[in-house]
């Protein structure tokens, strides 16, 4: 499991180990499973997340 501060509803930066990019609302987290509005996603298929910030 990656360490994260991500809040309910925030828009979340997810970067795969296949080099899939994701933008998605996180919605919560399991010991298993990053899960968001849209996917639902093994933590062992993450290379990266952070808060998706705009500029």
């Amino acid at each position: 499991m990656i360490h994260h501060g991500f809040k309910k509803g925030k828009k979340v930066f997810v970067k795969l180990k296949d080099g899939t990019q994701i933008i998605d609302k996180f919605i919560d987290s399991t010991s298993q499973h990053l899960i968001l509005q849209e996917h639902k996603i093994k933590w062992s298929d993450i290379r990266c997340t952070t808060i998706n910030k705009k500029r």
